[in-house]
């Protein structure tokens, strides 16, 4: 009878031997834990960082596509006065396609469609 208590105490395990492996698996998790959230918090820094050095090369694009859009404005209007030396210039704009192609006649499809400001604004009466 004295060896059946004996096995019966090995095959029971106690709080006690399950508090050491328990402890250090949670110790071991937080050390991961924060180290991965301190690659995270680099990571951040380092991707704030190049975006705010894009901001000057950004707002600079910004401005030079503004200058180029005045001038391709610009040279639509001279063609649309009749300056005959910009119309080269300007069929060249549209077949690279910085200005709409011109509809062909009886192509409705290619029509230019009317602006915000073409459309008379009021209340419809029936």
């Amino acid at each position: 009878m004295a060896q059946a208590s004996k096995n019966k105490d090995k095959d029971h395990v106690t709080c006690d031997a399950l508090l050491m492996p328990v402890g250090i698996m949670a110790v071991a998790m937080a050390f991961f834990f924060a180290f991965q959230l301190s690659l995270v918090l680099k990571e951040r820094e380092a991707l704030n960082q190049a975006q705010a050095n894009q901001n000057p090369i950004f707002m600079q694009s910004e401005r030079l596509l503004g200058q180029f859009s005045g001038l391709v404005a610009g040279t639509k209007t001279l063609s649309e006065q009749g300056n005959k030396t910009v119309a080269p210039i300007v069929q060249r704009m549209r077949e690279i396609g910085l200005l709409p192609p011109l509809p062909q006649e009886g192509d409705l499809s290619k029509a230019p469609v009317a602006a915000a400001d073409d459309v008379i604004s009021g209340p419809v009466k029936p």
